[in-house]
């Protein structure tokens, strides 16, 4: 069954950028309906981030399930669900591949949103983080950091400073209003 009018919104940015935050601000605003895939919610098993390295791809694997799951329409039959967002940091390439590959499977508009904080050192990122993620593992993901190819859907880039959002180029016109935060 296909959701009329779902998108997918697939979130890229480093831990602490507000890719969460700006989700919830999103939906807030303008009322939307938007549910979440995100690896984190594997290691929230006990109610509070308890994460496990050794856990991160059944936790990668979990989010796909889920988001395959809510691409088909399985959770949300009557069809009112705006926005499945994926919120990983999807520093590389392959991360963001099978989503963007299920979600045009299955014929739902796409857009990639990048979420950053201008200026942003790795330590202000590790400060900021919600999860407790150390600067070194930040370090590395500023340098497997990859950018998008043209060939696939226009990234959105949002900035994010204390919490306020601001739209610096938008791939499409159709997310321009929804952004209007």
């Amino acid at each position: 069954m296909k959701m009329k009018g779902t998108k997918v919104m697939i979130l890229r940015g480093l831990p602490g950028s507000g890719k969460d935050t700006f989700i919830k601000a999103l939906a807030k605003a303008d009322g939307l309906k938007i549910v979440t895939c995100s690896a984190d919610h594997y290691f929230m098993e006990t109610g509070e981030y308890e994460f496990n390295p050794e856990g991160l791809t059944a936790a990668h694997e979990q989010c796909f399930r889920r988001f395959v799951t809510l691409c088909q329409g399985v959770c949300y039959p009557d069809n009112d669900l705006d926005i499945i967002a994926v919120s990983n940091t999807n520093a590389m390439l392959f991360e963001i591949a099978p989503y963007l590959t299920y979600a045009r499977y299955e014929r739902l508009p796409i857009e990639i949103v990048e979420v950053s904080i201008p200026d942003a050192t790795p330590q202000a990122h590790a400060e900021q983080n919600i999860h407790g993620v150390p600067v070194a593992v930040i370090e590395n993901m500023v340098k497997w950091w990859e950018q998008m190819p043209p060939f696939w859907p226009l990234a959105t880039r949002v900035e994010s400073r204390l919490g306020k959002f601001t739209i610096i180029e938008s791939g499409s016109d159709s997310f321009r209003t929804i952004f209007a935060l």
